[in-house]
């Protein structure tokens, strides 16, 4: 399984597309993902995600890589892609 969280820095909105084998599911476009509209306290640091943390954790995160140069068209090419 792969999860990629998209970030459209001008228009302030988010998105998910997970892909498991041949099959791609995404979600909407959210906004108002702000820190004074968000609760943070449900999210947690990836740094937890480790089998160090959580005795039996069968969860591995990464690599992880960023892309703070693109526009926001650009970021929906690649979430539509």
């Amino acid at each position: 399984m792969k999860l990629t969280t998209y970030v459209k820095a001008s228009a302030k909105a988010v998105a998910t597309k997970v892909e498991i084998g041949t099959n791609v599911y995404r979600s909407t476009w959210v906004s108002g993902f702000t820190w004074a509209n968000t609760n943070m306290g449900i999210l947690r640091y990836i740094g937890q995600n480790n089998s160090r943390v959580y005795s039996g954790d069968a969860i591995y995160v990464g690599p992880l890589g960023g892309c703070e140069k693109l526009t926001d068209g650009a970021v929906d090419t690649l979430f539509n892609n």
